[in-house]
């Protein structure tokens, strides 16, 4: 008798940094796309060391390792592809180079510049290579405020739409961590998905210092759902309900300094995403 074969789940490929704490990088897009029901294979672009104060120290790993990761996790055939920090030029040259070869890989691309510490994660020269090369590759880019400000010198939707329009890829610039007054009231955060039209999505804000990756978390999220096979505004929707669920699960949670989100709050019950959609405004 032949063994039944069992069809595997799909494959998020994640380039980004190690984070000692387990909250950000590496180590929370593992949770992440555990968690949304995929496979996670990864490249680690950096190891940093990190602690409750913030970024301690970070060391790059050479173009030669990088490439060698991402094309050894290649030969798998990921069905979506996360990035997130890339440290310096040479990196994101080599992150470019080989995903110039594969286009018709989804990919979701994290624009990590600093840390919310403050400490610089990516060089200048590798912004400018970040702008030119990697953006307009994704599929959808997912900047803080500060972030988009940083890469396009302008956060005004229209210009970032224009952008959007010239080039084909769609922005997320989150607003969870700044500029309250955007959203109207300090009671709720609002992101904005910006594509042919401009879209603000509006949730209801959760006080806690546990949220230390929720960029990382974020961006992991909608790989693993668009790996999955849903459209990328669908993606985006299930992947902000997976942050607000994981910010809920941790928010009264002791951590010392700012602790990371709770990825496995639906850990041991079914949770269907399609349908918990309440914590949407106006739901």
């Amino acid at each position: 008798m032949t063994a039944a074969t069992t069809i595997i789940p799909p494959i998020v490929l994640s380039i980004a940094g190690s984070d000692t704490s387990g909250g950000a990088g590496i180590q929370a897009d593992l949770k992440t796309i555990s968690a949304c029901g995929a496979y996670a294979m990864t490249a680690i672009t950096a190891i940093t060391t990190q602690d409750p104060n913030g970024v301690r120290n970070v060391w790059p790993v050479t173009a030669e390792q990088l490439g060698d990761q991402i094309e050894a996790a290649l030969t798998y055939q990921p069905a979506a592809i996360k990035i997130g920090m890339l440290g310096n030029a040479s990196l994101v040259h080599v992150v470019a180079d080989i995903l110039d070869s594969h286009p018709h890989i989804p990919l979701v691309l994290d624009t990590v510049i600093r840390s919310s510490s403050g400490s610089a994660l990516l060089d200048n020269a590798g912004i400018k290579i970040l702008l030119e090369r990697l953006l307009p590759r994704a599929t959808i880019v997912t900047p803080n405020r500060q972030e988009a400000r940083e890469i396009f010198d302008d956060a005004d939707e229209l210009s970032l739409q224009n952008w959007t329009k010239k080039t084909g890829v769609l922005l997320l610039v989150t607003g969870g961590d700044s500029d309250l007054a955007l959203a109207g009231d300090a009671r709720f955060c609002t992101d904005v998905l910006i594509s042919d039209n401009i879209e603000h999505l509006t949730s209801s804000r959760i006080e806690t210092q546990n949220h230390h990756g929720t960029g990382c978390t974020l961006s992991a999220a909608i790989a693993s759902f668009i790996a999955h096979g849903f459209s990328v505004p669908e993606a985006v929707q299930y992947a902000r309900q997976f942050v607000q669920q994981a910010l809920r699960a941790a928010a009264d949670q002791q951590w010392a300094g700012y602790g990371p989100l709770n990825h496995f709050f639906a850990f041991g019950q079914f949770f269907n995403f399609e349908k918990s959609i309440s914590l949407e405004i106006g739901s």
